[in-house]
């Protein structure tokens, strides 16, 4: 391993190496990356955010008439883009918390009246998946499947 060089968790080939220097002693290097590379991936997997799929993690549209739909914003507002929309009998919404308190907590700004703030969502339908916001009047807490 004596031409390996690592500065904050980027491997590459010494420099200043021969560069015509067989392929075999080159090559040395990359399972010293591949196992920094891997453990890099593992730490990012522990400390993504989950999203609930069980418990009272969920959300039900509430209040939109049959013949509407619920907006699924890209941001936390009005006149942000469209992500999906959501059909008043669709559900569940996961909401990104583990319970009723933390989903609530996730309603943003806390210095707006609850029916004025928004909520992260995810959807999920087969292999598709969307993320985005809605307003929390919209929303009730539903246990999810």
């Amino acid at each position: 391993m004596r031409d390996v060089e690592v500065h904050h968790t980027v491997c590459h080939p010494r420099a200043g190496g021969d560069p015509w220097q067989p392929w075999e002693r080159k090559l040395r290097w990359i399972p010293a990356c591949a196992g920094m590379t891997i453990l890099a991936l593992a730490l990012a997997l522990l400390t993504t955010p989950a999203f609930a799929t069980s418990g009272w993690g969920c959300w039900q549209p509430v209040g939109i008439p049959d013949d509407d739909v619920l907006n699924v914003r890209a941001e936390r507002s009005a006149s942000s883009a469209i992500v999906t929309t959501i059909p008043p009998e669709g559900g569940p919404i996961i909401s990104g918390g583990v319970d009723k308190l933390d989903a609530e907590a996730r309603c943003l700004p806390h210095s707006a009246p609850s029916a004025q703030r928004w909520c992260p969502v995810a959807l999920y339908y087969a292999d598709q998946q969307w993320r985005g916001f809605v307003k929390r009047r919209y929303l009730r807490h539903s246990e999810c499947p």
